[in-house]
């Protein structure tokens, strides 16, 4: 049975991003969590070497399941952590978004996971579409959760000033409406200094930005492709993903499988062509993106078949993208997931080494990318096997 694998990186370096994340119970703590082929929410810690058990936080909470999955489905998870614990949302098995809070500060009990209903806690939310992703992030003491609604909308459910918690349709909070959601549209979003970013893929297979700028208080819709005249449409099914360093990046994979980006330039947005030589990404495949200050990466899969796919990223270095393979130039060891897996959104690239998916024995390992041995999954699950169905936090 061909299983699906999909990770949601989450890091504090790159707070206030869709790729959140966040401050942790000790530097240096990395903490996993995934949907099992149970429907159940796994989680692990990993400091140096030493890991702690698999925790199943339904059992401990008593939450429900995640909703079930197939392979055309996928399962649906994003997280990050903050000041007061870390946070974790998905879709349960009642279409509601569910959250495993572990409560580090200010509560009782402290130290604890718990769950919470955050449809019925926002005051009865609309649930998302069956076939919804979700995104979120943390940013200036709040916490934004996004998914799309059976009417195709784009919803967020955000913490007040309050704490409490309450749910708005973004796309008619816009001014005359924002331009719908395709079915099953990918979500990437951030939160930066000019204000909030939430994109998504519309209808007409254009990639959208919903932004909500600090300066003027209000939502607008942005058509990407049409503001950067000339870029291709997205595929059906495109991943998408973002990442900030001076200037903000969206990146989608268009139908003739080049991926390209959109990014800012003083006052427009211009777009992109990625793959400039080197293999060609798979159709489909899922996507990853960071920058470190000096370099810019996006993760791509190529050359997929029915059983394995390699690994590959293209690197910008200040002047032009270059393309490598990461199962010969990154990883000690054969690096071939199934031809849905990616990584969505790596934080850091030195994750590229530190998640390494194998599959030679049927099973799959996390790998700390330190030179200390691979963490195995939970026996009985034989790895993650949702699309989004991995979180990674670390400080």
């Amino acid at each position: 049975m061909n299983r699906m694998i999909l990770a949601v990186v989450i890091v504090a370096t790159f707070l206030n991003t869709s790729v959140p994340a966040s401050a942790q119970y000790g530097l240096g703590t990395f903490h996993y969590a995934l949907i099992d082929q149970s429907n159940q929410i796994l989680h692990i810690w990993v400091y140096g070497s030493t890991t702690g058990p698999w925790t199943n936080l339904n059992n401990v909470t008593g939450g429900p399941s995640a909703q079930a999955w197939t392979q055309q489905t996928m399962a649906a998870l994003t997280g990050f952590g903050d000041s007061v614990g870390d946070h974790l949302f998905y879709v349960d098995n009642n279409r509601h978004i569910s959250q495993m809070y572990y409560c580090a500060q200010n509560c009782i009990p402290l130290g604890t996971w718990t769950h919470q209903d955050m449809t019925n806690l926002a005051g009865g939310a609309p649930v998302p579409e069956f076939l919804s992703r979700l995104s979120s992030f943390g940013y200036s003491n709040q916490e934004h959760v996004f998914y799309t609604g059976t009417n195709h909308h784009v919803y967020q459910l955000v913490q007040t000033s309050t704490g409490s918690w309450t749910y708005q349709d973004l796309t008619t909070a816009v001014p005359g409406g924002g331009a719908l959601a395709v079915t099953g549209s990918a979500l990437t979003s951030f939160a930066d200094s000019f204000g909030e970013h939430i994109i998504y893929v519309g209808t007409n297979q254009h990639v959208y930005q919903l932004y909500y700028s600090w300066s003027s208080k209000a939502w607008v819709d942005q058509d990407l492709n049409s503001m950067a005249s000339g870029a291709p449409v997205a595929a059906s099914g495109s991943a998408l993903t973002s990442f900030l360093d001076s200037q903000e990046h969206i990146v989608y994979q268009a139908t003739n499988q080049h991926l390209y980006q959109f990014y800012t330039h003083p006052g427009s947005w211009l777009y992109q062509d990625l793959i400039t030589g080197g293999a060609l990404p798979s159709l489909g495949t899922q996507l990853a993106s960071n920058a470190d200050g000096g370099y810019e990466f996006v993760f791509f899969a190529t050359g997929c078949t029915p059983y394995s796919c390699s690994v590959n990223q293209a690197v910008f270095n200040g002047s032009v993208w270059t393309d490598y393979n990461l199962n010969n130039s990154v990883t000690t060891s054969p690096f071939t997931p199934f031809p849905s897996a990616g990584i969505d959104h790596f934080g850091n690239f030195l994750l590229a080494d530190q998640l390494r998916w194998e599959f030679g024995v049927g099973t799959a390992s996390v790998c700390n990318g330190n030179g200390t041995p691979c963490i195995g999954f939970p026996p009985g699950i034989g790895g993650p096997t949702g699309g989004e169905s991995m979180v990674q936090f670390t400080p």
